[in-house]
């Protein structure tokens, strides 16, 4: 058997003819099968290496690199070198698969270096990124490629694909179901009072952000508000080493660290934390005034949207006129943040939501738990001590942000703009600042042109006696 030549990382690069479009980052690209070259007796085996069994737990791997194959033997052309690369997907058709360069030790420290390795760090890293990762063993398949360069030209060596297997893999980051905050003025520095952080409807290795909105005052700004992350299996603890701190306390963003010392906010106002527990990032915001909502209603500008509002910087609501599709901002911007989703689960980045009917919606969203709902306004309307609050004097509109119609008092008396004809969505408060579930509204006797402004925050409306 001649001696094989394999191919270390950085020559990887180089001339392969049948894989140049292929990325260890993204989808596997698909090429037409090039040239076979022969190559007697080649065989791969999996003895020997850490895939050679059907389980693998990354949380209790301690190495490097992953032997994953074993060239037992190969008798190629003079000349040949031969390099190996690596197929990994989490599902079965491999239409997710990445590429990783299979790299084999240096030959002066074995005479026919024959184990490849994998990077453990490119395994785990593609299994967070495909939302593979987590505390259960999920199926990751695998499969190779061998390939021999000889005189400039390139061609497979064997089959097209050699040594396919699964193997249930178990990965290296683990997820808590809940994690909490304490500081200074979060649980009074009691790891047993801190507060939860709250989290999306699905399951945390689908969404591994957590978030906690809150507000800092002049005094505590000025003592500096402190907090630190709390595991759930930490919560009984008697000390701090389970938690998570910052290496920089007074930076907004970057990376939680196990251990380390207390984040510090030393501004003022309305502020949220928001946590990646898969890639441990964190960043301090202000919280959101505002959710905007560009769509083709809009042109998908924010020269003309239909905001949401809050009282709590955690629920938003507001009436937005929707065609076909839309997304949320936490600003004018596509950055810092935007938000799509579907079935009523909101996520960072999503794709656009999408309605089935073109209408006005009242919309409402908790961005602590990352939902959603959107409810059809079918009426618009006035009722009041003028019809014995019973029924509807409806409003009409062309562009379904200003809405108008008349209003008749025999005398001086109270009514409100209610929704769908019934209590669930109205407004009230007072004319220039109408609110949900606002106070009556009051005007002496007279007919009145009524117009409601839904088209700007806040709301309100004008009454123009004829």
């Amino acid at each position: 058997m001649k001696k094989i030549s394999i191919f270390l990382a950085s020559a990887l690069m180089l001339g392969f003819a049948s894989c140049d479009d292929k990325s260890d980052l993204g989808q596997m690209q698909v090429n037409p099968q090039g040239p076979v070259m022969e190559a007697d007796g080649l065989a791969i085996s999996y003895a020997g290496t850490d895939l050679a069994g059907t389980d693998l737990n990354l949380n209790t791997f301690s190495g490097e690199n992953l032997k994953v194959i074993d060239i037992t033997k190969a008798d190629v052309p003079e000349g040949t070198e031969v390099s190996v690369e690596m197929q990994l997907a989490t599902k079965e058709d491999y239409s997710d698969a990445i590429t990783i360069p299979v790299v084999f030790p240096e030959e002066e420290t074995k005479a026919e270096a024959t184990l490849g390795e994998v990077s453990v760090k490119r395994v785990c890293d593609y299994l967070a990124a495909s939302r593979a990762n987590s505390p259960e063993s999920r199926p990751v398949y695998i499969r190779y490629q061998i390939f021999g360069v000889n005189g400039g030209s390139t061609a497979l060596l064997g089959a097209e694909y050699m040594g396919q297997k699964s193997v249930n893999v178990v990965s290296y980051i683990p997820i808590e179901a809940k994690y909490y905050l304490v500081g200074k003025y979060l649980g009074d520095n009691k790891i047993d009072q801190a507060v939860e952080m709250g989290h999306s409807p699905v399951d945390v290795y689908e969404d591994p952000n957590f978030s906690y909105t809150f507000t800092v005052t002049e005094e505590q700004a000025k003592a500096g508000y402190t907090w630190l992350v709390v595991p759930e299996s930490q919560l009984s603890a008697s000390n701090f080493a389970g938690c998570y701190g910052v290496e920089d306390a007074e930076a907004i963003e970057g990376t939680l660290v196990k251990g380390a010392s207390a984040g510090i906010i030393k501004e003022e106002g309305p502020k949220k934390i928001e946590i990646n527990m898969e890639y441990l990032s964190y960043h301090v915001r202000n919280a959101y005034e505002l959710l905007y909502t560009p769509g083709p209603a809009n042109g998908w500008s924010f020269n003309d949207n239909m905001c949401l509002f809050t009282d709590n910087y955690e629920e938003y609501h507001g009436f937005v006129y929707i065609e076909e599709q839309f997304k949320f901002t936490a600003q004018a911007d596509w950055s810092p943040l935007n938000w799509g989703g579907a079935d009523g689960v909101l996520k960072a980045n999503g794709d656009n939501i999408k309605v089935a009917k073109n209408a006005l919606y009242w919309v409402t969203t908790d961005m602590t738990k990352l939902t959603y709902e959107l409810t059809e306004i079918t009426s618009v309307a006035m009722i009041g001590g003028f019809n014995n609050w019973n029924g509807d004097q409806v409003l009409t509109s062309t562009d379904f942000k200003e809405w108008k119609g008349t209003l008749t008092l025999a005398e001086e008396g109270e009514w409100k703009f209610r929704f769908n004809n019934g209590w669930d969505i109205n407004l009230g408060g007072e004319m220039t600042d109408l609110v949900p579930n606002g106070g009556n509204l009051k005007l002496e006797a007279g007919t009145y042109e009524i117009v409601l402004d839904l088209g700007r925050l806040p709301y309100s409306c004008k009454a123009t006696k004829k």
